[in-house]
C-alpha cells in the first residue's frame, strides 16, 4: 500500500522543485523499509534490553545471531547461512533443530521465532514493554511464523510457548509446528505452556491477547505455588 511520504509525492508532483525533494525522500523511505523487511537493518528499537553478550549458553548466542545483532562466531546447529533465517520488522524465524510428531500429511518440520530484540522470556518482554508494543511483536510473530510454515506445508498450525521456568533457552520464543502436533511436552498443562491453534493470518490478532492473558495468569499461579511451597516447607 502507498505510504504517506509517496501520496505526498504525487500531490506535490506539479511543483518541480518540491517535487524532486519529496521524491527523495520517498526512495530513502522505501529503501529503509525494504530493508527492514529483508532484514538488512536493525529493527526499529520498539521495545528491549540489551542483549547479554557475557552468556556461555550457545543456544542463546545462537538465537542472538538468528535476531540480526550478533556476526559471529557461529553457534548455530541449523548453520548461519543468510538463507537460514528470515528477519522481519521485529521478530526473525528460523527452523527448530527438533521435530514435530503426529503431524499426518503436514510435515513434522517445526520453526522457532523470537523478537529481534533481547526478551529473556514472555514475562520479560511484558515488563520491558507497554502492552500495546508487547502486543505488536507477539501478533507479528504470530502472522510471519505461520506464512513462513505455508512455504513448507499449507495448512493449520499450532503455535505454543512455553513458560519462562520451562524454557530451555533463554530467549523469548515461539514455536510454530502443524496443526495437531506435538514438541517438547506441548501442548500440555496450561501452568507450564500455552497453545492455541491458528488456521488463517486473521486470527493472530485474537492469539496474540490470548498469549499475552495467558503469561499474566500463569506468572500469578507461579507465584501463588512459590508461596504454598514455602509455606509447606516453613
Amino acid at each position: 500500500p502507498p505510504t504517506v511520504g509517496c501520496i505526498l509525492c504525487a500531490a506535490m508532483s506539479s511543483i518541480p522543485t518540491i517535487a524532486l525533494f519529496v521524491s527523495s525522500l520517498c526512495l530513502v523511505h522505501a529503501k529503509r523499509e525494504s530493508d527492514l523487511n529483508g532484514g538488512m537493518l536493525r529493527p526499529e528499537r520498539i521495545c528491549g534490553t540489551a542483549f547479554p553478550h557475557n552468556t556461555t549458553q550457545e543456544a542463546v548466542q545462537c538465537f542472538c545471531f538468528m535476531s540480526g545483532q550478533c556476526e559471529s562466531p557461529c553457534k548455530c546447529f541449523q548453520g548461519c547461512a543468510s538463507d537460514v533465517v528470515v528477519r522481519h520488522r521485529w521478530t526473525a524465524t528460523f527452523k527448530n533443530v527438533n521435530d514435530a510428531t503426529s503431524c499426518g500429511n503436514q510435515t513434522s518440520r517445526a520453526l522457532l521465532t523470537i523478537p529481534r530484540e533481547y526478551f529473556r522470556s514472555i514475562d520479560h518482554l511484558w515488563q520491558a514493554c507497554s502492552a500495546e508494543a508487547a502486543y505488536t511483536i507477539v501478533e507479528e510473530a504470530l502472522i510471519k511464523s505461520f506464512e513462513e510454515f505455508q512455504n513448507w506445508s499449507v495448512g493449520p498450525v499450532r503455535q505454543c510457548i512455553h513458560a519462562p521456568w520451562r524454557q530451555t533457552v533463554q530467549w523469548m520464543h515461539i514455536h510454530t509446528l502443524c496443526g495437531a502436533g506435538m514438541l517438547d511436552g506441548m501442548p500440555g498443562s496450561t501452568t507450564e505452556s500455552w497453545c492455541g491453534d491458528m488456521a488463517t493470518a486473521q486470527q493472530a490478532a485474537s492469539l496474540a491477547r490470548q498469549m499475552l492473558q495467558w503469561a499474566q495468569s500463569s506468572k500469578a499461579k507461579q507465584h501463588l505455588r512459590a508461596s504454598a511451597d514455602i509455606t509447606s516447607n516453613g
